[in-house]
This record gives C-alpha cells, sequence and structure tokens, in this order.
C-alpha cells in the first residue's frame, strides 16, 4: 500500500508511477482507503494535519484512479489532500500514509472460490514480506505456508514454500475475490478477501 502514496511516487519510489487512470487488474474491483470505517484500528475524525478524514476510492473497477496525499504532496501534484497525513508523535513532521486500506468484498463465498481450483496452493502466512517485496520494480519473493488444494478441497498442510511474482503481474492474475474481508495491522489497517490467484509461480516442498 505505500507505493500508493504520492510521497513515493514523487521521489520516484514506486512502480505506480505515472500510471493513473490505466487498467492495473484483469477483473473490475475497487480498493479503498477509509479513515471512516466504525471500529477501524486507523479510523479518526481528522489526519495528522488536521484535514477531515474520508473514504477515497484508489482503484475502481481495476483502474488506478488516484494516490494517498498529505497537504504538501497534493500541492507540488496542484490537488487536494485525500486526509492521509500521519504523524509519529506530534513534534514529527507529517508523512503520508494509509488509514483502513482495503479491497471490496463481493459475494462469492470461500467454498465457491474453491471448487474452482483442480491443484493450487491455499496461502496461510506470508513469511518476509517487508524484505522480499520490492517497491520500485515490483519483484516479489516471499516466504509462505498454507495448505494443498486437490479437487476444490483442502487436503494437507505445506510449509517451506517460495512465492515468486511481480506486483502488476500479481495484479493481472487475481481472478475471483471472496466475501470474508479480513484486516490486519500493517503500518495502518490492511484488508483483504480470499482471492483467487492463477499462474503464480509456488516452489518448495
Amino acid at each position: 500500500a505505500g507505493t500508493l502514496t504520492a510521497d513515493s511516487v514523487q521521489k520516484r519510489k514506486s512502480l505506480f508511477e505515472g500510471k493513473i487512470g490505466q487498467k492495473i487488474f484483469s477483473i473490475d474491483l475497487d480498493i479503498f482507503d477509509d479513515g471512516t470505517i466504525p471500529n477501524g484500528l486507523s479510523s479518526k475524525p481528522f489526519d495528522g494535519e488536521g484535514v477531515i478524514k474520508g473514504k477515497t476510492c484508489v482503484f475502481k473497477d481495476g483502474y488506478l484512479k488516484t494516490y494517498l496525499y498529505n497537504t504538501y504532496t497534493a500541492r507540488k501534484d496542484k490537488t487536494l489532500s485525500t486526509g492521509n497525513a500521519v504523524r509519529a508523535s506530534y513534534r514529527s513532521t507529517p508523512e503520508v500514509g494509509i488509514s483502513n486500506f482495503y479491497l471490496e468484498p463481493s459475494d462469492i463465498d470461500f467454498s465457491q472460490l474453491l471448487g474452482d481450483i483442480d491443484r493450487g496452493f491455499y496461502v496461510m502466512d506470508i513469511i518476509g514480506l517487508h524484505s522480499g517485496a520490492n517497491p520500485i520494480s515490483g519483484q516479489v519473493s516471499v516466504g509462505a505456508k498454507g495448505i494443498w488444494i486437490e479437487n476444490g478441497n483442502l487436503r494437507y498442510p505445506v510449509k517451506e514454500v517460495t512465492i515468486a511474482t511481480d506486483i502488476l503481474s500479481f495484479c493481472r492474475s487475481i481472478k475471483k475475490v471472496g466475501n470474508d474481508l479480513r484486516f490486519i495491522p500493517s503500518g495502518g489497517y490492511i484488508g483483504s478477501p480470499s482471492l483467487l490467484v492463477r499462474d503464480v509461480t509456488v516452489s518448495g516442498k
């Protein structure tokens, strides 16, 4: 999510630089940053600069619509802040960060996603995401643990697996989105439902 902040883009440290208006995902999905979700870990009335928090549509129908801004980065791009200024403390300079950042769920349940898989891997835990992902090139190589899938059924646990892809290819590989939205704290509050992903390299034992 940090690669979608205007600060990263303006410093040329984001693979999403220059991609506003482009179709990033192969399916029509929406991604939001919403600082107003009831009981959201990062929900609050105002951001670190006193700008009213709101709900920002970052991706609409798979198209990149906007970056996330504080007032400084918004001024550089001649636009308005999205209310994403964050401070480590009241003495700190405001930076750009996410609030409650999530992929909108569909009405497809997990069993339906499983039913579409002949042979595959259900990822339950990612290891080394921060060190294994390059925000500029988009290359990703991370460890994972999970369960092997055969004929739509969860079969047996698998560990010591490596997943290798790049972020843009991964976005295009998402074929279906589930309805089981879950959040985790990670430099904000990041949420996603289960995803059906094709053509990603998985290797290991």
